[in-house]
């Protein structure tokens, strides 16, 4: 049991410490180890020193310009993709640490895409794979295709269409099956699942001939 003047304490004390990290130029990434938020699990995005040290990153890297380190780096390399999948969909769930989570959400994909991982793999990444039929009317799709298309600007000589990486992802009946049911489902009638149509709507065109 945690009493909250002990936890208020506890905060207290790892502030002044990471006073004297700053002061001494540490790495975000160890500060991340010292403050054992190695060891907090898939409720790190609400742990009060998460944010603490999110703050001790931007200031260390307001400090050291040509030494610039992600906030995100360390979570990564501490707890991968599984756990960090786990951490977001916790924090979602959550009102409180919405904003959050999605922040976590876009430079999970920075990471991706320094990384250059191609639009089907993180198809994959998301679990877009096994959603199913309500594949295209997931948020992870939106998070997928804005991916996709900062993929298509960042690396243009290996641009992919939104089609292709779902298609290579998916047997070509449950594919059918998937664009039927975001015909009959009103949250995907605009944005990117409407892309994805048209594009099969095309393919289909070519393929079928004059």
């Amino acid at each position: 049991m945690k009493f909250p003047s002990m936890e208020k304490a506890a905060i207290t004390i790892q502030t002044e410490k990471m006073q004297g990290y700053l002061a001494n130029n540490r790495p975000p990434e160890k500060v991340f180890t010292w403050l054992d938020l190695d060891n907090v699990g898939e409720s790190l995005l609400s742990d009060p020193l998460f944010m603490k040290r999110m703050k001790y990153a931007k200031d260390f890297n307001q400090e050291n310009p040509k030494h610039q380190e992600s906030w995100f780096a360390a979570i990564h390399m501490e707890y991968k993709d599984e756990p960090v999948k786990r951490m977001i969909k916790t924090a979602m769930n959550d009102p409180s640490t919405v904003e959050i989570a999605k922040l976590m959400e876009r430079e999970r994909s920075k990471h991706w895409l320094d990384k250059k991982d191609p639009p089907r793999n993180v198809f994959y990444f998301l679990d877009l794979d096994k959603i199913g039929d309500k594949a295209l009317a997931s948020p992870n799709f939106k998070v997928w295709a804005k991916y996709l298309d900062d993929f298509n600007q960042q690396y243009p000589n290996e641009k992919t269409t939104m089609i292709d990486g779902v298609m290579a992802n998916y047997f070509e009946r449950k594919l059918l099956r998937i664009f039927n049911a975001a015909k009959k489902d009103p949250s995907t009638e605009n944005g990117p699942a409407k892309r994805t149509d048209q594009q099969m709507d095309c393919c289909d065109g070519e393929a079928g001939g004059p």
